[in-house]
Order: C-alpha cells, then sequence, then structure tokens
C-alpha cells in the first residue's frame, strides 16, 4: 500500500517554501505585499505550465481526430487564463506605494524574461517567426475533412465538432488579449505610463505594444465568414 497522503503527494511542505520575500519580517505589511506579489507570479507560472501542456495534448488530439478531446483541452485552457486574470485583479487591490516599497527588491527580474510566457506566444501564433501547432493541427484535419476553415466559424457547419474546437480557440484567444491587457493597466496603475519596466522596457507602452489577438489567421477567417 502507497504511503502517499496529501502532503507528500502535493509536495506541500516544499511548495511552501518557495515564496521567499527580501523584505524584513520585520516590515510586516510590505513583507506580506511582496510575498502576495511572489505568489501570484509563482502561480501563474504553474497555471501556465498547464496551458502549454493543454495545448499540445489539444494539437495532438486534433492530429489524430479526437476532435471532442481537443475542445475539451482548450476550453480548459480558456478557464486557467481567466482565473490568471482574476489573480491580476487581486494584485492591483495592492497599493502603488506599498509596491514601491519593495520594487527595488526585484532588481532586473522581469516577467519578460519568463520563458513560458514566450512559449505561450510562439504556440498561440504571436510570434512572427513560428507557426502555432494547433492552429497547424486544425488545418490539417480540415484538409483530412474536406472542409473550409471559414465554414466552422459557425455552429451549423457540417463537421460541428471542429467547430466547437473552433469555438474554443476564438474563445481562448478573446480571454489571452483581456488578460494581456489588464496586465497592462496593474502596470498603469503601479508604475503610471513613463517609469520603466525593471527589465529596462518602455513599462506600460511595452506591453500595450503587444497586444496582438492570438491565432490571427483563424481571426482573419471569421472576417471572411462575416462578409
Amino acid at each position: 500500500m502507497s504511503n502517499l497522503n496529501y502532503s507528500s503527494y502535493l509536495k506541500i511542505e516544499s511548495l511552501l517554501s518557495l515564496p521567499t520575500p527580501l523584505t524584513s519580517p520585520d516590515e510586516r505589511a510590505t513583507h506580506s505585499a511582496e510575498h502576495f506579489f511572489i505568489v501570484t507570479h509563482q502561480t501563474s507560472e504553474l497555471w501556465l505550465s498547464q496551458v502549454l501542456l493543454d495545448l499540445s495534448v489539444g494539437a495532438a488530439a486534433l492530429r489524430e481526430g479526437h476532435y471532442m478531446q481537443a475542445a475539451e483541452v482548450i476550453e480548459r485552457c480558456a478557464v486557467v487564463i481567466e482565473m490568471m486574470t482574476g489573480h491580476l485583479d487581486v494584485l492591483s487591490m495592492m497599493s502603488p506605494s506599498r509596491f514601491k516599497e519593495f520594487r527595488g527588491n526585484l532588481g532586473t527580474a522581469s516577467g519578460r524574461q519568463s520563458t513560458q510566457f514566450r512559449s505561450l506566444d510562439r504556440d498561440l501564433g504571436m510570434d512572427a517567426h513560428h507557426q502555432s501547432p494547433l492552429f497547424e493541427a486544425l488545418e490539417g484535419a480540415c484538409e483530412r475533412t474536406g472542409v473550409e476553415l471559414d465554414s466552422l466559424v459557425f455552429p451549423e457547419s457540417p463537421e460541428p465538432n471542429l467547430s466547437r474546437v473552433v469555438a474554443a480557440m476564438l474563445n481562448l484567444s478573446r480571454k489571452v488579449w483581456k488578460w494581456k491587457a489588464t496586465h497592462v493597466e496593474l502596470v498603469v496603475h503601479m508604475i503610471g505610463t513613463s517609469e520603466r519596466g525593471t527589465g529596462n522596457t518602455s513599462g506600460a507602452h511595452f506591453l500595450a505594444a503587444r497586444l496582438d489577438m492570438p491565432f490571427p489567421r483563424l481571426w482573419e477567417a471569421v472576417s471572411r465568414a462575416h462578409r
């Protein structure tokens, strides 16, 4: 019989040791705020790992013709991204003055350095040098079934299961855009519009310039379908 219990299975002791604020515990309010900041970003990285995994599973399911399975994991991705947007809304409850008290502890650390953020952009077709594997898998499914991508934009298509996949991808796209827009709003709230980011970017302007819709070729199909 396994000796696993809740704590050992989830590695709770290791998990709870991960947030390590640099602010002294004697400065209780600022120490707590920095802990909050770290927890928010660490959990975001964990959720991103799930989204990246599900996007990979979704692409594989499409290639294998398991369209309902693909839709299931893509729909889950959208819910996770929406939850991450909620994390940013909660983080916005921290006052700019409180953030300023520990912002120096970040040094040059910046979300721009996150490999998972970059991987997400690539997987969603938001990197000019990479096509989305999920979108490529969708195109392959269209070729195999002999349907035009434009016809899948509406539920009453010849392939309703593939239409569900397309609807899930469009919904995920909207959720990702809102998540990124909320991040811009949070940065403006915390440091304004002219303060540079910790990674020496232009701060809010850097983030706003990257507000693109995921799966751009899918949105082109939406436009064509409405003409």
